[in-house]
């Protein structure tokens, strides 16, 4: 075993010299899907089910910034596995706490060139993906910038629930409009 700093040995997944795992494809290549799976054990078509998509400027501002709810909202890239990931964990906070908090996705790049929404990237300052957002009142509440886990987001969105300000503002904002 050599001293250099590793990510994809072979068919080997291993430890980098950072916090996190690493997956680099190498002159041989790997597919999407054969990448995901590597870095969380699903495929692009598994993940992000119940996230609602947010296409462009427009739908961000109606979902995200106007909603009566909290909303978090993953932002990704596609291909990327890690993304792929996050997007399944946040499936299952989804089952957990769907329709108290909206969940939702939007891509900004497809590729390594093509960005789709710059507005909201450079507004949020979303330099890497996935980022995930939590929106209350239409403000940013919390970011989690690389892949998160499930515990470590459950945790913040209960916190989100528990504060009689956002409670406050909902039944406010129900009686305003009927």
């Amino acid at each position: 075993m050599s001293n250099q700093p590793a990510g994809l040995d072979g068919n080997r997944l291993v430890r980098t010299t950072g916090p996190c795992w690493r997956v680099r494809r190498f002159a041989a290549g790997l597919s999407v899907v054969a990448m995901a799976a590597l870095a969380g054990g699903c495929t692009p078509a598994d993940a992000g089910k119940s996230l609602r998509p947010v296409a462009d400027w427009v739908a961000f501002q109606e979902e995200v910034l106007q909603s009566s709810q909290p909303v978090l909202i993953e932002f990704s890239k596609e291909p990327c596995p890690p993304c792929v990931t996050q997007k399944a964990e946040l499936d299952k906070l989804s089952s957990e706490f769907g329709g108290r908090i909206v969940f939702a996705s939007m891509t900004l790049m497809k590729g390594d060139f093509v960005i789709l929404c710059p507005e909201v990237r450079s507004r949020y300052h979303i330099f890497w993906v996935p980022t995930t957002i939590l929106f209350v009142n239409g403000e940013e509440r919390k970011r989690w910038e690389n892949l998160h886990r499930a515990p470590a987001i459950r945790e913040e969105l209960k916190r989100v629930l528990l504060d009689p300000s956002i409670r406050r503002d909902r039944a406010e904002t129900r009686k305003g409009g009927s």
